[in-house]
């Protein structure tokens, strides 16, 4: 089990509006983004995206917390494990991802409504 569940857990003080007054993806719980997650939404925003008319702006942060794991096979004690892989704490109400332009919400929806059903934790557009 992760340990130090505080930086998922409750609402979002801070980055719970958006800049531009346009679109964005809005989380509804908490969870853990890996780098792998971060790679899919760019991916799929990017290759979507009109840039003579549109703009995509990141509101998250890059993996920055380390999660430890033993190898496989190790007995029990022996201190802590290594560094396995590194994520990104995000709380209920974290905008992700913010987008706008000369657009409607038309265009926009079904692209942010992909990106939120792969993401792994639940989100709206």
């Amino acid at each position: 089990m992760m340990k130090d569940l505080a930086t998922i857990r409750g609402p979002e003080p801070v980055h719970n509006k958006l800049l531009y007054n346009q679109y964005g993806i809005i989380t509804l719980c908490g969870g853990f983004l890996r780098p792998g997650h971060i790679d899919m939404i760019r991916l799929t925003i990017n290759k979507k995206l009109k840039t003579q008319t549109m703009f995509a702006v990141w509101r998250i942060d890059p993996p920055w917390k380390p999660i430890t794991k033993k190898g496989q096979g190790k007995r029990m004690g022996k201190g802590k494990g290594s560094i396995d892989h590194y994520v990104t704490p995000v709380k209920a109400g974290r905008i992700i991802v913010e987008m706008g332009g000369h657009v409607d919400f038309e265009e926009v929806k079904p692209l942010l409504q992909e990106v939120c059903y792969k993401l792994p934790v639940d989100a709206i557009p």
